[in-house]
């Protein structure tokens, strides 16, 4: 369906967080005034001025393509309802409140548990939103003479996306951003969101992060190599998943999935120890397995769907960006010495074998460093080093100091795309394709880690900036995330939501986001051709439009270590 605003056209328009301010956050509407004009905070219910300041006006922007003007009051903390008047012009009603962000935090994490796969969601658990157990038939390897071919039980994980598939490079990559929140800030997942495992003594951000590891142990080999993905040979049409009934194929290993789910298990190894120590054993012997495997297969061996294959295929143009991140999970867990009665006899040949990779992939700037996504990993490495307790030990002081530049120097860039911007959003043209809200993401994601290195607060309000453009601060006045704002994403591509037969939306998804260059027949019919329409105004909160608002397991994980770091 076409995106609504609040305002009237033609009338001066407003374009803010629809969730509204924390008491001691950044605050700033953008208007569309352009000139510098006065403007007044006033109490929603009486009227009186609260807070006065002028516009700070900018030109026609080309990638919103309106001339505005930004109203800054940060320093404004008290609670409250307000409305921006600029003139006779007055915004709609936002507020400013303590725990604006709790709700949302909880949704990002609880959305997990509707994308679990082969158990049957609950009303219990899941209120209306029910299904019965899906995709519990077990797998076989593709290639294989189906009359030979032994079946692979490999139920269990999450739905990537708004299809049924299972992929193990997004799922570590997701796993993973549930891991570095809790291990860089553990006291913001001190909250349950009504799963089967709450209460259990572990945080549910790594009760749902378990639910996924145990699937990733299951698309493991004896010998190391780890299946690139389980799916059907095509994507499953508009039904629920327990209606998906078609044959499961596991698809060939790679080196990529065998370094992923090395670096997700060793990570999680080192997290789940003073909560399972049986647990954290199985998944430290089961990283050590795809390690031994990755050292004595130094090759590059890709990923790529056979020509029978349609589902998804993450495919990647290189693997060192995942033996580094490998590497550094590898070398910082090795070094708790926890796990020292699992060592084998020759781990010092090993470590030192792990640590010359890491050291040559560090030092290589083709290697790159600079995302949290899953087509590149090697910003995921950055944060295991820079936020080691000992990682000039660990690592070297030389490496550890590498880490920290690399870090800085991508979230400084990062500042440089925001104040280019004139709704102070660190994106550039190109930034709004596929998948866009990842990327801004990933980078309020590096902006949190300089912020927690440096004390520079700027960095800080880069990252809230990036929150309030997925929630409203945008040209289409719209949030991106389900249930949340009062013009917010209802019909996402996404199979499950469409087939329920249930008008509500669930909750906490996060829909890609505007795409310019219009991937899908939908988009291209819906939308004005470029050139009429800016790349902030390329999107269409319509199912079939699945280049611009399908869902996704690592869209949710990047909001989610976002708004609970900002929460």
């Amino acid at each position: 369906m076409q995106i609504s605003t609040t305002q009237q056209p033609g009338a001066a328009r407003f374009f803010f967080n629809l969730l509204g301010f924390l008491p001691q956050g950044p605050k700033t509407i953008i208007t569309s005034h352009t000139e510098a004009s006065p403007f007044s905070i006033l109490n929603a219910e009486t009227g009186s001025v609260c807070y006065t300041g002028v516009l700070e006006a900018s030109p026609l922007d080309p990638d919103t393509g309106i001339a505005s003007a930004r109203a800054e009051f940060s320093d404004f903390t008290v609670p409250g309802s307000y409305r921006l008047s600029v003139g006779t012009d007055l915004s709609p009603v936002f507020t400013i409140a303590e725990h604006s962000y709790d709700a949302l935090t909880h949704d990002l994490l609880k959305m997990f548990y509707f994308q679990r796969c082969g158990c049957a969601l609950t009303e219990k658990y899941a209120g209306v939103f029910t299904h019965a157990a899906c995709h519990t038939a077990p797998a076989l390897p593709y290639g294989e003479d189906p009359a030979t071919a032994v079946p692979r039980n490999v139920c269990g994980g999450w739905h990537d996306a708004g299809d049924y598939g299972r992929y193990v490079t997004p799922g570590a990559l997701t796993v993973s951003h549930f891991l570095h929140a809790y291990e860089i800030f553990p006291e913001k997942f001190d909250f349950t969101v009504n799963i089967p495992e709450s209460g259990n003594g572990t945080p549910d951000v790594l009760n749902e992060a378990r639910y996924e590891l145990d699937w990733l142990l299951r698309m493991q080999l004896p010998d190391g190599r780890v299946y690139h993905k389980v799916t059907t040979a095509n994507h499953a049409p508009f039904i629920m998943p327990e209606e998906d009934l078609e044959q499961l194929y596991l698809y060939p290993p790679s080196t990529i999935s065998a370094a992923m789910f090395v670096a997700v298990t060793m990570q999680a190894a080192r997290i789940f120890r003073k909560f399972d120590e049986d647990y954290s054993t199985k998944l430290f012997e089961a990283g050590m397995t795809s390690l031994r495997y990755l050292l004595e297969h130094p090759e590059y061996i890709p990923f790529r769907n056979p020509k029978d294959c349609h589902t998804g295929e993450y495919g990647h143009p290189s693997d060192r960006d995942s033996r580094l991140w490998a590497s550094a999970e590898f070398l910082r867990t090795l070094a708790t010495g926890s796990f020292d009665a699992q060592l084998p006899e020759d781990i010092r040949q090993i470590r030192e074998q792990v640590y010359a990779r890491f050291f040559g992939n560090m030092c290589d700037f083709t290697v790159k460093k600079d995302s949290f996504g899953w087509h590149q990993v090697g910003g995921l490495a950055l944060l295991s080093v820079c936020f080691c307790p000992d990682a000039d030990t660990v690592f070297g002081e030389k490496m550890h100091e590498m880490a920290k530049r690399f870090l800085s120097y991508t979230a400084d860039s990062i500042l440089k795309l925001r104040e280019q911007s004139s709704f102070n959003i660190p994106m550039e043209r190109e930034d709004y394709t596929w998948g866009s809200s990842l990327g801004l993401m990933n980078r309020a994601m590096f902006c949190i880690a300089a912020h927690l290195l440096t004390g520079n607060d700027t960095y800080r309000i880069c990252a809230y900036d990036c929150l309030d453009y997925l929630l409203g601060r945008n040209t289409l006045q719209f949030s991106y995330v389900s249930g949340h704002g009062s013009n917010c994403l209802k019909d996402p591509h996404n199979r499950p939501t469409v087939a329920d037969d249930i008008e509500e939306m669930i909750p906490g998804f996060v829909a890609g986001g505007a795409n310019c260059l219009f991937h899908d027949p939908t988009a291209k019919k819906l939308l004005p051709e470029l050139g009429k329409v800016a790349p902030m105004d390329c999107y269409i909160d319509d199912h079939d439009c699945f280049s611009l608002n399908e869902i996704a397991i690592y869209w949710n994980s990047t909001a989610l270590f976002v708004a609970a770091y900002l929460m």
